[in-house]
C-alpha cells in the first residue's frame, strides 16, 4: 500500500481513480479503505474474492464444475518441475488454470502465447520471485490466521465504484458475492457484461 501511495504522491495527485483487475481489486479495496481521502472513484474488473469465505467457496465451486481440469492442475502443481519453477511446467499449469475463463479458444491461445514469453524470459529466478510475492499476498489476505473479510469494512466506504465482470472471467462464480460487496459501498455502481457466444 505504501508503494501505491508513493506513486500518487510522486505525481502530485490529491485524488486518483483507482483501477484494480483480478487480484488487483483486493489491493485497490485495501488502499481505498486505508486512504479514502485520496481515491475519487474505484473501477474493479473481474474482482477477486474479498474474503476467505469467498475464496473457499470459489475454489469449491471450481472443483465441482471442472473436476478433471482441477485434478490435472493439482497434478502439475505436485511435480518437481513445477515446484522448482521450470518455465514449461509453469506454462502447463496456467494453461489449465485459465482454460475455464475463456469463451473463445483464439483469445485463450493468445494469452498462453503471451504468458509463455513472460515465464521463459525471467526463467526460474523470476518465477520464484513472483511466487514469493503471490504467497505473501495470500498469507496476508485469504490465508491470514485472523481470518480475512473486507465486506464489513466496505460498508463505510463512500467512494463511487464501477464493478465489471462477466460469465467467462477468472472469478465467474462470484455474482452473489459481488452483489454483496457492491451493496456494502455507500455509493456503488455495478455493471455485468455477459458473453453468450
Amino acid at each position: 500500500m505504501a508503494d501505491l501511495d508513493e506513486v500518487r504522491e510522486h505525481f502530485h495527485l490529491d485524488k486518483v481513480v483507482l483501477l484494480g483487475h483480478s487480484w488487483g481489486t483486493v489491493l485497490a479495496l485495501e488502499y481505498a479503505l486505508r486512504h479514502p481521502e485520496t481515491v475519487s472513484r474505484l473501477v474493479l474488473m473481474d474482482p477477486a474474492p474479498a474474503s476467505a469465505a469467498d475464496i473457499n467457496r470459489f475454489r469449491k465451486e471450481r472443483v465441482e464444475k471442472w473436476p478433471v481440469l482441477m485434478e490435472l492442475r493439482k497434478a502439475i502443481a505436485d511435480t518437481t518441475a513445477y515446484k522448482e519453477a521450470d518455465p514449461e511446467a509453469v506454462i502447463a499449469y496456467y494453461r489449465v488454470h485459465f482454460k475455464p475463463a475463456f469463451a473463445r479458444s483464439e483469445n485463450y491461445e493468445k494469452l498462453i502465447i503471451r504468458m509463455q514469453a513472460r515465464f521463459i524470459e525471467p526463467g526460474r529466478e523470476g518465477i520464484l520471485k513472483s511466487r514469493a510475492v503471490e504467497d505473501r499476498l495470500v498469507t496476508e489476505t485469504w490465508a491470514s490466521p485472523n481470518g480475512y473479510d473486507l465486506h464489513p469494512k466496505l460498508k463505510g466506504l463512500n467512494i463511487p465504484a464501477l464493478v465489471i465482470t462477466g460469465d467467462h472471467d477468472s472469478f465467474p462464480s462470484l455474482p452473489s458475492t459481488l452483489r454483496l460487496g457492491v451493496n456494502e459501498f455507500s455509493r456503488p455502481s455495478a455493471l455485468m457484461f455477459t458473453n453468450r457466444r
